[in-house]
């Protein structure tokens, strides 16, 4: 559903409705996605990789199934659901809460990289919700639908060589 270079913007420059929320909604559920709607393919897929890679090798390798619940850490959860798909899927399937005898002594049975899992899970909802605030920016909008959303370079704010030799020329002119 890549909004096409039409539909990024209508003709007085508002961003049709639906597609702002569903391109804003798509990125939070699934990282990276917003950014490949928007034609961003790069962006989005190493935002994808990176961001879901961050996600799972917190929940699954150093936690063992535990960083993400929403009753044992209802705050971190909270940053969490930046992942959007990703928390609820993991919260859904592993998040039962723990319970100990007696809440005075330590929990022994918590795996050795069980705060690193919370970390990396938390820090990977967190960076999502920035990504899903750069695809909500009208300015990304306008920099997809003047270059029709096909190269990334032209979106990395460097000047390339064609406009450079454009703006030697004008300052030569004058």
């Amino acid at each position: 559903m890549k909004p096409s270079s039409d539909a990024a913007q209508s003709r007085d420059g508002t961003i049709p409705f639906f597609d702002y929320l569903a391109t804003g909604f798509a990125s939070w559920l699934i990282p990276g996605v917003g950014h490949f709607m928007l034609g961003y393919r790069v962006r989005g897929a190493i935002l994808a990789v990176s961001l879901l890679g961050l996600f799972w090798y917190g929940e699954r390798v150093l936690s063992n199934d535990l960083a993400v619940s929403r009753q044992v850490s209802p705050i971190f959860f909270c940053l969490q659901l930046g992942n959007g798909a990703s928390a609820l899927v993991a919260q859904n399937r592993w998040g039962s809460p723990r319970v100990r005898m007696n809440p005075d002594e330590p929990d022994r049975k918590l795996p050795a990289g069980y705060h690193l899992g919370v970390l990396f899970t938390t820090i990977s909802g967190l960076l999502n919700l920035l990504a899903v605030i750069h695809v909500m920016d009208p300015r990304t909008w306008a920099a997809a639908k003047s270059s029709d959303g096909t190269s990334d370079e032209s979106h990395s704010g460097k000047e390339t060589s064609s406009t450079k030799d454009s703006s030697e020329q004008a300052a030569s002119a004058s």
